[in-house]
């Protein structure tokens, strides 16, 4: 008898690698005299033209940092291997402006900011969906406060879910003090909350040196 089965092969994350439908297996019939032997079978491909893409979704990055140099830097790193890569920075300040086509300022942690943010960014690239997303901000004093980072957090995912953002995938990047204790517990806490409530929505939170901070080590 043919049995046929639908398969689905998982990562660890439990995301979608490969899928397979109408996998059909049989088993073989042998007289009953005969002794069983082991058979492989070598599957022939057959060659296929590729599909041409029918997505119109741009490729887009989405950073939040107060340093407009080092996201200038970041730029060219990443454009050089993804020529067609959209990006927009958006750094802290006082109150929502769009400083040039790809730069915009908004004030750190007001939700009616990123609301305006995501609004403008839907309008001018209704092609892009933004779920690819680096977070470098320092808070508005330049240090690394924990609560005010979290604050930030909390209400771009509020803005995100509520723009129906499919899919974030948002690197978190805090410089650290080597030797000095890691305060960012909370942000790891969040992201975690997060991803079990919403399990699309995957949050990395990762200290690095920010003097041997650079944009080969970004892009590892």
């Amino acid at each position: 008898d043919v049995q046929r089965y639908d398969m689905d092969v998982l990562s660890e994350r439990g995301e979608l690698c490969v899928r397979i439908t109408g996998l059909t297996t049989r088993a073989l019939k042998t007289q009953a005299e005969e002794v069983p032997t082991l058979n492989f079978y070598r599957p022939e491909w057959q060659a296929s033209p590729l599909l041409e893409s029918t997505s119109s979704i741009i490729q887009s990055l989405l950073i939040f940092s107060n340093d407009v140099q080092r996201v200038f830097t970041l730029k060219q790193a990443l454009q050089m291997h993804q020529p067609n890569l959209l990006l927009i920075h958006v750094q802290p300040g006082e109150g929502y402006e769009i400083l040039d086509q790809h730069h915009y300022q908004i004030t750190f942690g007001k939700k009616s900011d990123y609301e305006q943010l995501f609004q403008a960014l839907q309008q001018t690239y209704p092609a892009a969906q933004w779920n690819h997303i680096v977070d470098l901000w320092k808070n508005n004093t330049g240090t690394t406060d924990t609560t005010q980072s979290t604050t930030h957090l909390l209400t771009l995912t509020q803005v995100l879910l509520a723009h129906k953002v499919p899919a974030v995938h948002l690197l978190h990047l805090y410089f650290y003090v080597k030797d000095q204790l890691n305060m960012n517990e909370m942000n790891h806490g969040f992201a975690k909350s997060l991803r079990q409530e919403h399990p699309s929505y995957v949050y990395q939170v990762i200290g690095v040196d920010e003097k041997n901070f650079s944009s080969s080590n970004f892009q590892a």
